[in-house]
């Protein structure tokens, strides 16, 4: 406080809220906390004179001149104020650096400095191009006149600096022209750096480190002469590591790059390293076990084969038919090579069957499909067995030209029916209309032969045709092909 609040009359104790005007540093309010005065000073706190103010004073705020509200035991009372302020001399800021021409480097210290008269805070601002916003760079005393300012890593040649009361932004001056900001950055690839070994569908960590770089992009190519593709960004140069997914990119000559934005800066992999992806093949891509007696049941095989760089992990064989069952559900097969998989087949009743069996696998194509299928028949074995039930088997030879013979069991005695129809369901030849026992039978089919019945077939057309054995409570059908 002034000297003179501590005079003869003056002596203030238990001095509390004090506050300085908005707009004008030389009105000033000192509050007490008990005796019922505060005092209020005009020149900078020269000399303060008391203004009564009934009770305890807790705080003081001055928006301005004109708006000073004082915070009492007894309540917050507005000051009247008839204070007409007639400034000493006029208030004025000139910037005297940067003014146009400096080429200050990212990074280093240079000074901000000004002339000011009667400015109590000075807001610094800067601002990397016309068409930019000015920058808050700090808030210091007016008096200083200089201020130690770090320079952003934005480059540039068109910067300025502004400086401004920090009150009423007026007065304010600006750099009297441009000047430059140099950037030094850089940047270093870590990882991968060569030699790496990574397989398709994992995740690796890309890293680097950055100097002066705000942002930065990822890219990978698979040779030194293919194009870069886009892996990820722009991203914050301090986002290192980047989590990769590997992609389906087989290759060992891969690099991988970081660069900025406007690619000034960048660094690539020391050396090449290799992208690892697995291929699934299997074959047949249709299994076709034929027929298969009731009584016995099948197995057949699949061969996979993985022509791919990395291991083919199959984690999963599954089937949606009961019936056909899998010998693994899981296997690894290794880079270029192949391996065998048994398919079981159970059957419990008489007819076509087949099923879908999925492979779940680590290769970019997966899931696969093999379609599986079977016919399911009661056929006589050796020692002439009895069929344990209705069976129609596929005619063979199928396709034919000249005559096949279509073959059938019968597991008890019953009425049957054996037909052969077209296209337009019309029937062509009625093969077997009669009850029959137990056996295993074969009828001959083919133009201007005769069935069971004495029936000669006529003149076959070239195309599909259809035949149906049909007993109490069985209906099973078959096609066939003529050829010309």
């Amino acid at each position: 406080l002034s000297p003179d609040l501590n005079t003869a009359g003056q002596v203030v104790t238990s001095s509390w809220g004090c506050d300085i005007a908005r707009d004008d540093p030389n009105v000033m309010w000192v509050g007490q906390y008990s005796g019922g005065q505060s005092y209020l000073s005009l020149d900078g706190g020269a000399i303060f004179d008391p203004v009564p103010l009934a009770g305890t004073n807790y705080s003081f705020y001055a928006r301005d001149r004109g708006t000073m509200f004082a915070e009492e035991q007894t309540g917050v009372f507005k000051l009247r104020s008839t204070y007409t302020y007639t400034p000493v001399s006029a208030q004025a800021i000139a910037v005297t650096a940067p003014n146009g021409g400096e080429s200050w480097s990212a990074g280093s210290t240079q000074a901000i400095t000004w002339d000011a008269t009667n400015i109590g805070l000075a807001r610094i601002e800067w601002r990397k191009s016309p068409s930019d916003p000015w920058l808050l760079v700090d808030q210091v005393e007016g008096y200083l006149g200089t201020y130690a300012w770090t320079v952003p890593a934005q480059a540039t040649t068109t910067a300025a600096v502004r400086v401004r009361d920090a009150w009423d932004a007026n007065p304010s001056d600006v750099s009297n022209a441009v000047f430059t900001i140099t950037v030094s950055g850089s940047l270093a690839l870590v990882a991968p750096n060569g030699g790496e070994q990574w397989q398709y569908g994992t995740t690796h960590s890309i890293a680097w480190s950055a100097a002066f770089v705000d942002s930065i992009v990822l890219e990978y190519r698979v040779s030194p002469d293919s194009l870069w593709r886009n892996i990820a960004g722009p991203l914050l140069a301090t986002a290192s590591p980047y989590a990769w997914v590997i992609p389906d990119a087989p290759t060992a000559t891969a690099s991988v790059r970081v660069r900025d934005k406007v690619n000034v800066f960048s660094a690539a992999s020391a050396a090449p390293f290799s992208i690892l992806v697995p291929r699934f093949a299997a074959a047949p891509a249709v299994l076709d076990m034929g027929s298969v007696d009731l009584s016995q049941g099948a197995t057949g095989v699949i061969t996979l084969t993985n022509n791919g760089t990395a291991p083919l992990g199959i984690t999963l064989v599954s089937s949606d038919n009961p019936r056909f069952t899998p010998s693994r559900t899981s296997l690894v097969v290794g880079a270029g090579g192949q391996d065998t998989l048994g398919v079981n087949y159970a059957p419990v009743s008489a007819g076509a069957d087949s099923a879908l069996l999925t492979f779940s696998a680590d290769d970019p194509a997966a899931p696969h499909t093999v379609r599986v299928r079977a016919e399911a028949g009661a056929f006589l074995g050796v020692g002439d067995t009895q069929p344990i039930a209705f069976a129609l088997s596929q005619n063979a030879p199928n396709p034919f030209a000249g005559r096949t013979v279509i073959r059938f069991a019968v597991p008890r005695s019953a009425p049957v029916t054996l037909e052969v129809f077209d296209l337009s369901g019309r029937v062509v030849a009625t093969l077997v209309d009669r009850t029959l026992e137990a056996g295993a039978y074969s009828v001959p089919f083919g133009h201007g032969l005769t069935g069971l019945e004495g029936q000669r077939v006529g003149r076959l057309g070239s195309g599909v045709y259809f035949y149906r054995l049909r007993a109490p409570g069985v209906s099973l059908t078959k096609r066939l092909l003529v050829l010309p």
